[in-house]
């Protein structure tokens, strides 16, 4: 989560995604440990939440890193909405009116994303270069969000055409039993 934008209701609805993404993490019994670093500024800097290390045979552990991003829209509109630039429109804790930052899809270090959506009650998870391959390669539309504080730009991706086209490479969770959903099963609810 980051501290650059501290607007307590946007912080809020990521820390129930975070949550949902930890009781998630905790109920694989292949995850053998779960660091949090969502308040480390070293983590916070390379937008990642958490650090994983999960067994993936007798032997051997393999670690990566986590990063959770709450998409509320997602579930009303079936559009993810994948963050490529924001400028900040009024000064925070930490950036100045008028800064321009890359978004979060460039400057995040995770090796997986782990998207949220709460009306749907499910986690996405992919790698984090699935996403900018897909751009590449769909050309999806640049939309942007002004909230007041800061004017976000990014793609906004059909979730069905995503998954259809990339579902090879993503796993969705069902946050009520946090089992794993068959992907064709995904698109009953899109």
């Amino acid at each position: 989560m980051s501290t650059n934008y501290k607007d307590a209701k946007q912080n809020t609805i990521g820390e129930v995604g975070e949550n949902k993404v930890l009781e998630y993490l905790s109920t694989d019994k292949r995850v053998v440990k779960i660091t949090d670093v969502r308040y480390v500024d070293e983590y916070q800097k390379k937008d990642i939440d958490f650090i994983v290390k999960k067994q993936i045979n007798k032997w051997d552990c393999k670690k990566y890193t986590v990063e959770v991003k709450t998409d509320v829209a997602a579930g009303t509109y079936g559009n993810f909405f994948f963050e490529k630039q924001v400028n900040y429109l009024k000064d925070t804790e930490k950036i100045k009116a008028g800064t321009i930052i890359q978004g979060w899809l460039y400057y995040s270090e995770c090796d997986f994303f782990f998207i949220f959506v709460p009306k749907h009650k499910r986690i996405y998870i992919f790698r984090n270069d699935l996403i900018k391959k897909y751009i590449k390669k769909y050309f999806p539309p640049v939309r942007n969000h002004n909230d007041g504080y800061k004017k976000t730009y990014g793609w906004c991706v059909k979730m069905k055409h995503f998954i259809e086209k990339c579902g090879k490479g993503i796993v969705c969770i069902d946050t009520n039993t946090y089992k794993r959903i068959d992907i064709k099963d995904v698109f009953k609810n899109l």
